[in-house]
C-alpha cells in the first residue's frame, strides 16, 4: 500500500512550489497520512528520497479523504509509465502522492502530486525514462 502525504500550508520549500521532475526530501513516510508543509528539493543527480513524477488538477466538491486517496493512487498509478518507461508492477520503485487537505481544499488548492521513492530510502540520478 502506498504511503500518502496531505498537503498542508505553506514552508520554506512549499509543497505548493513543487513541480513534475523535482527531487526531494521529506519526512519519513509511513504507512498513515502525514500532514506536510515543507521539504527539501534536491538535485536529482545526487541523493534523495523522491520524485514528482505528475500533476493532476483535482476537480469537483471535496469528497472525503479515502475517495479522493483512492482516486489519487489509481491516477498516479497510471502515469507511471509514462515517466518511468516500464510499468508499475516491473519497477522497483513505489508510489507515494501529496493531495490536499480538507482545509487546504477549503483555501482553493486542488493540486494532487504524484511522487516516487526506492525501497532503500535513497535514490541517485532522475527516475524519469530511468526503465527500473
Amino acid at each position: 500500500m502506498a504511503s500518502v502525504w496531505l498537503m498542508a500550508g505553506c514552508g520554506a520549500t512549499s509543497v505548493a512550489d513543487l513541480a513534475v521532475g523535482n527531487c526531494l526530501n521529506g519526512p519519513e513516510l509511513g504507512s498513515t497520512a502525514t500532514e506536510v508543509a515543507e521539504v527539501n528539493i534536491k538535485p536529482c543527480s545526487g541523493p534523495h528520497e523522491l520524485e514528482v513524477f505528475a500533476s493532476r488538477k483535482l476537480s469537483g466538491t471535496y469528497s472525503g479523504q479515502e475517495a479522493l486517496l483512492d482516486d489519487t493512487t489509481a491516477w498516479c498509478v497510471s502515469q507511471f509509465k509514462n515517466y518511468v518507461g516500464i510499468d508499475y508492477a516491473e519497477s522497483v520503485y513505489f508510489v507515494t502522492q501529496l493531495v490536499p487537505t480538507r482545509e487546504s481544499w477549503d483555501d482553493g488548492d486542488r493540486e494532487a502530486l504524484c511522487l516516487l521513492t526506492i525501497a532503500d530510502g535513497m535514490s541517485a540520478g532522475t527516475a524519469r525514462n530511468a526503465r527500473r
